[in-house]
């Protein structure tokens, strides 16, 4: 869970920072500095966790350094790389969660599966992290799901999952789900197991796409109970199917 940095070939980890001699900390702050393209964290020799904060792996490490302010952090997988950028919500249900987010249709979410694996969309608007990304961020740790819904008719609503997992595309980021919680049907419960689907990439067990059909992009089985990347509709509709306008989808170790 922790990050690591490889310094002079040796494995530094966050907890024996405060046990480094002056010298090494002095080359671990310069490591860190000529590394601060990839960070916005303010690093400090005295923070036992200097690495750690220096090289989140996820929200909740942002969080636990202090950051408590809602908005795009750079998080790095298992503490390596260059990492990539997130948005993170520090008010839902305590905080530290990712957020994949639809609002309000601004943006097309009827896409291919190269668009889906590398993500689209603006972190501060609309988005779709990416599967690839997931998968990174879901085979590090334990992660919980967080569907939050908004619907003209019906109020809002929320489904959780106490563990979440997206396996990598040589499965197809096939869906792993956990025990269910919320106000709403358990919606994603026939979808648990199934590989992701794309009007480009059928891997529904349907004779037909489901994705051309339904418009959409999802873990879908024949076709779905769930379908939240599927049409955005921005008037009431009698369909129930298409009652939900939005829907926000936080990943949280």
């Amino acid at each position: 869970m922790g990050a690591a940095l490889h310094e002079g070939g040796q494995r530094l980890r966050p907890q024996s920072i405060r046990r480094l001699t002056g010298d090494m900390r002095k080359r671990v702050q310069a490591v860190i500095q000529a590394h601060s393209g990839y960070t916005q964290f303010t690093v400090t020799s005295d923070h036992s966790n200097v690495l750690e904060c220096a090289y989140p792996t996820d929200c909740t490490v942002i969080q636990k350094c202090n950051h408590t302010k809602s908005g795009v952090y750079r998080v790095f997988p298992f503490g390596v790389g260059k990492g990539f950028l997130v948005y993170c919500d520090m008010m839902t249900q305590g905080g530290g969660w990712l957020l994949s987010l639809r609002q309000d249709g601004s943006v097309d979410f009827y896409r291919n599966w190269q668009n889906y694996t590398d993500g689209f969309g603006n972190l501060y608007g609309e988005f779709w992290l990416g599967l690839q990304k997931i998968d990174l961020l879901t085979s590090q740790a334990h992660f919980e799901l967080l569907v939050n819904m908004r619907s003209y008719t019906e109020g809002t609503g929320y489904a959780s999952y106490n563990r979440f997992r997206v396996a990598d595309e040589s499965q197809s980021f096939r869906l792993l789900l956990g025990t269910f919680k919320g106000n709403t049907a358990d919606s994603l419960a026939i979808q648990n197991g199934l590989e992701f689907s794309t009007y480009d990439r059928d891997k529904d067990y349907n004779k037909v796409n489901c994705a051309a059909s339904y418009h959409g992009v999802w873990w879908y089985h024949g076709c779905h109970h769930s379908n939240l990347n599927g049409l955005y509709v921005h008037v009431k509709e009698k369909n129930p199917g298409k009652y939900f306008i939005s829907h926000v989808v936080p990943l949280v170790v």
